[in-house]
């Protein structure tokens, strides 16, 4: 089979599209992986929001200090294989087409969800890589995630807030307790928050998990014109200035820093600012090139839509308008994220996105102003209805599927083939 028709085969297998649990999981992988210790260090990186790029960045770190790498992470943004990178380099399809030949093979009669089972692949992937470091992103949650097969070296926990809700719990603390299930005991674990949940440092104190918190043990800021980074390094501060700056979020990419050192991995002179000075990464606030300013962003709760607005009021000049191409999924806050960036939109351009989960027009509608809202049929034609205004400052967001459908809708020589 290609690639295509196991994807098909595999979403068909199992009911439904999300079942959490690690019984079934755990079963497969012992068969499949009968030592599971897939790499020399493993981290495993949780969180609402700030989970890709702080294993980009982890990655980035490593591939400085010449280590072999393999990072997992989810969902694609356009290819499936963009969930898997081997030293750096995104996955092959025949790759994933063997890894599910074994899959399948060691399920027998075990029913995998789609994540379940595509999570099992990239472990057996990176298990037969063997690298120094592998960087697992967990799905949904933590503590029933699949990727939480695997016991991590170091845990990192990126932020805490409403989102998935319906799996997770309503409130924070609830939240933080299924994240905090990605710690294990004695092991370190880096919190991307100076204020995270409580059930978050009780689960710590219990698992006796010495704790790295932001703005506490490890900084991030600006200084100048660059940037300046300072984390714990074996319970001594080191520091690093000068860096050039970036649309990802500081607390990101000091999260993975100070994961990487905590490791106590080799850092050689200059590779701090090789991997992290101006680093990018596909719909995290990513700037198309053109005549006109561009961005996509695949931010789709209310934390992640603050830091949207952070990044708009800072770049629009004064007078300058700024569009919207906004879509999401209907178990979303919309009404949360439009609320969180009304005073900076001055024109939204919507359409109702084509996947079962998709929110209507009706509903995005009803979440937005009165006035200044453009409804459209397809991505396609919410670009062309931006782009008459070429003055303007346009961001698309909303959803992953949001940057999909707007980056296919674009010329190929504006986006990249490799994301």
């Amino acid at each position: 089979m290609t690639l295509d028709q196991w994807l098909q085969r595999i979403e068909a297998i199992h009911p439904a599209s999300i079942e959490l649990g690690l019984d079934r999981v755990q079963v497969v992988l012992a068969r499949l992986i009968p030592k599971p210790q897939i790499a020399s260090h493993i981290v495993t990186v949780a969180g609402t929001n700030g989970k890709g790029s702080t294993c980009r960045a982890l990655e980035a770190l490593a591939r400085a200090n010449n280590l072999s790498t393999g990072c997992y992470t989810s969902p694609h943004i356009l290819r499936f294989t963009e969930r898997l990178r081997l030293d750096g380099e995104e996955s092959l399809p025949d790759q994933w087409v063997s890894a599910f030949d074994e899959v399948e093979w060691a399920r027998q009669d075990v029913s995998l969800t789609y994540f379940e089972y595509t999570t099992l692949a990239a472990l057996k992937l990176i298990s037969l890589h063997s690298p120094d470091i592998a960087i697992l992103e967990v799905g949904l949650g933590g503590r029933l995630d699949a990727v939480n097969v695997i016991d991590p070296d170091i845990a990192v926990i990126t932020t805490v807030d409403l989102d998935h809700q319906d799996w997770l719990g309503d409130t924070r603390e609830k939240i933080g307790r299924e994240k905090a299930g990605v710690m294990r005991a004695r092991q370190p674990v880096v919190l991307g928050e100076e204020s995270p949940p409580e059930s978050v440092l009780a689960e710590a104190e219990r698992l006796q998990a010495p704790v790295l918190r932001f703005q506490q043990d490890f900084t991030a800021g600006k200084e100048g014109e660059g940037l300046r980074f300072t984390v714990n390094l074996q319970k001594e501060p080191k520091s690093f200035s000068g860096l050039a700056s970036t649309r990802l979020p500081l607390s990101n990419l000091a999260c993975a820093l100070q994961a990487y050192v905590a490791l106590e991995l080799p850092i050689g002179s200059g590779s701090v600012h090789a991997a992290l000075s101006g680093l990018s990464m596909a719909g995290r606030f990513q700037a198309i090139p053109g005549e006109r300013a561009l961005y996509l962003d695949v931010g789709h709760n209310r934390q992640a839509a603050r830091f949207l607005h952070d990044q708009l009021s800072a770049l629009r000049v004064p007078g300058q308008k700024v569009i919207a191409l906004f879509s999401a999924l209907a178990d979303k806050d919309i009404e949360g994220v439009v609320t969180e960036l009304r005073d900076q939109i001055d024109q939204w351009v919507i359409w109702g996105l084509d996947v079962p989960r998709g929110a209507t027009l009706q509903r995005l509608q009803a979440a937005l102003p009165s006035t200044d809202v453009i409804c459209c049929g397809d991505a396609n034609e919410a670009l062309e209805v931006s782009a008459r205004d070429s003055q303007a400052l346009t961001v698309a967001f909303g959803s992953f599927h949001v940057v999909e459908e707007v980056m296919r809708a674009l010329p190929p020589t504006q986006v990249e083939k490799k994301v």
